[in-house]
């Protein structure tokens, strides 16, 4: 590796790069490309820069900030009231993505729950049943949050 500026990491906290090397053609070095956002999750390019006592450093995204939570004491020092959460212009974005993580979820837990097995005991369920009733309804809704036919 040559050392060149480009092949270090670009990972940066509190305006301080991590600069570890890096492959080139990379920008982030192995511990950080495997970091993800405190808030929502996606792949984190940077580290928070809120300066409490220390400087938080949690990794968010460049879709996600810190912020202030008004309903808790703030405290002398240090981050009693300190939280990360989406910027306002992908709030929606990041609460969509949010709900359909929920929704797949219960949709896969009903999913295995109407499965008759001897372990459960259950007999077929007729298709009317309000858990298969459900479940047809969070597929559909999955599918058309993911651009597919219902």
């Amino acid at each position: 590796m040559s050392g060149r500026t480009e092949d270090r990491c670009k990972f940066s906290t509190y305006g301080y790069a991590c600069s570890k090397p890096v492959e080139h053609g990379r920008y982030l070095c192995e511990e950080h490309a495997t970091a993800k956002c405190s808030s929502c999750g996606q792949p984190a390019t940077h580290g928070c820069d809120f300066c409490g006592q220390f400087v938080c450093g949690a990794p968010l995204c460049d879709e996600c900030t810190y912020g202030t939570d008004e309903t808790k004491s703030s405290g002398a020092w240090g981050f009693m009231n300190h939280i990360h959460v989406s910027k306002p212009e992908f709030a929606l974005k990041h609460s969509h993505a949010r709900l359909l993580a929920a929704l797949t979820e219960t949709a896969n837990a009903i999913g295995e729950w109407s499965r008759p097995t001897g372990a459960n005991g259950m007999t077929t369920p007729r298709n009317n049943h309000p858990l298969l009733l459900a479940l047809s309804n969070a597929n559909a809704a999955i599918a058309r949050a993911e651009g597919r036919r219902p």
